[in-house]
This record gives C-alpha cells, sequence and structure tokens, in this order.
C-alpha cells in the first residue's frame, strides 16, 4: 500500500512540475516583457528628439542665411560662422567686436583695436546704465603699419551675449583697458548689437542641436541593443 501511494505521489509531482512554466522560463519570460518595454520607451524618446530637432531647422537655417562658414581645415578642429554684415570694422578708431559661433555652438568674441603703439591691454568691459560686466581674454598683436591686437574671449562669450540681450534697448558701452585704465572706448554700433544677437540666437539653436544628436546618438545604441536582446528570446 505504502508503494503505491508513492508512487502516487510521484506521479502527481512530475505531472505538476511539466505542467507549468519552469522558474528559467518564467525569468526568460519576465525580462522579455522589461525589455520590450525598455525598448518601447527608448524608441519613444528617438521619436521625440527626432522631432525636436526637426522643429529647430527652420529656425536654424534663417540664422544661417546671415552667417557665412569658415574652417581652414590645416589649422583648425572647429569651424566658425561669422556674420555676413560685420560693419564696426569700417569705425575711425579701427576698433571693433567680432562675434562667432562654433560649429559645436560655442561662441567666441574678438575685440579688435588698431593703434599706432602696443598698449598690452587685457581686458574689455561693456555696460550699460549702471551696470558693467569684465571680461579677460588673450591678446594676440602683430605690426603692419601700426599695432594690430585682437583680445578673444572664450569663456565668457556667451556672458557677454546674455548681457547685449538683456540690454538690447540701452547704449552699450565698450571699453578695452590696460593697467593704466582705458585706451579705447566706444559706443557698441546699433548694427554691431544686431549681429551678436542674432550669433547668440545661433549659439543656443546651434548648442540644443548638437546636444539632440548625442542624444539621438546615445538612445539610437540603446535601441539596437534591445533589439538584439528580444531576438535571443
Amino acid at each position: 500500500m505504502k508503494k503505491i501511494i508513492w508512487l502516487f505521489l510521484a506521479a502527481v509531482i512530475m505531472l505538476c512540475s511539466c505542467g507549468g512554466p519552469s522558474k528559467a522560463d518564467q525569468y526568460r519570460q519576465q525580462k522579455h516583457e522589461q525589455d520590450s518595454i525598455s525598448l518601447a520607451e527608448q524608441e519613444k524618446s528617438l521619436e521625440y528628439y527626432n522631432s525636436q530637432i526637426e522643429a529647430l531647422m527652420p529656425t536654424l537655417d534663417s540664422l544661417l542665411a546671415l552667417f557665412q562658414y569658415d574652417k581652414q581645415e590645416k589649422y583648425q578642429d572647429k569651424g566658425y560662422y561669422g556674420s555676413r554684415n560685420q560693419q564696426s570694422n569700417r569705425n575711425t578708431q579701427r576698433n571693433y567686436l567680432q562675434t562667432l559661433v562654433r560649429d559645436d555652438g560655442r561662441p567666441e568674441i574678438r575685440a579688435y583695436a588698431y593703434g599706432e603703439r602696443k598698449s598690452n591691454w587685457k581686458t574689455v568691459t561693456l555696460s550699460a546704465e549702471d551696470i558693467e560686466v569684465v571680461f579677460d581674454g588673450n591678446v594676440h598683436s602683430f605690426e603692419a603699419e601700426g599695432w594690430h591686437q585682437i583680445l578673444t574671449i572664450e569663456d565668457g562669450a556667451m556672458e557677454a551675449l546674455q548681457f547685449v540681450d538683456a540690454h538690447a534697448n540701452d547704449k552699450i558701452r565698450v571699453a578695452y583697458q590696460h593697467q593704466k585704465g582705458n585706451f579705447a572706448a566706444y559706443i557698441l554700433p546699433e548694427q554691431d548689437k544686431q549681429i551678436m544677437l542674432q550669433a547668440y540666437q545661433l549659439s543656443i539653436v546651434v548648442s540644443d542641436i548638437r546636444e539632440l544628436e548625442k542624444r539621438i546618438k546615445k538612445t539610437s545604441l540603446e535601441v539596437e541593443k534591445y533589439q538584439k536582446r528580444l531576438q535571443k528570446y
């Protein structure tokens, strides 16, 4: 009798084990569902990023029509967008600001100065009403019928453009300074102010697009990863 009972129990256990999925199968099914959800989320993010770039393209195209692109392949890793309408180099003192936007979206401001003697200047100050901001930069000088000096502002360029944007309706004074004080000062021409505002917009749009492109690249790799995983189940 005991033998019959043991045989019955063994048969029941065998039927139970054969009648449902194993733990391994249950785990694979669970991972399949999780990866399917993750794939759907990544594909949704990818669609969103692409739609954002598509929405920015008309603005980018309208801004790029105002700029021209330049890159010296032998000497530069990055190219620059410069305004087609830069006019301030015509002023009588030959002192002016030029705003450039790198192809990664970072702005750069170059302050040009010309004089009979080398000034060894180090800073540029922008002021409007009672507010001023001061920027340091690297100076490059060369002599050609007088001294041509260029102070390049990189780290503070975005702050300078934000200042111009905040004071777009005010007169903005530009001052070049060395240890003994100002050696050149002028009011930023209205046309150059508008160029700086356009460069500010271009910088933001290009930066946003470059960031979206990075996210698209990363998300595309995630999509590919989950697609490969799901093919193995």
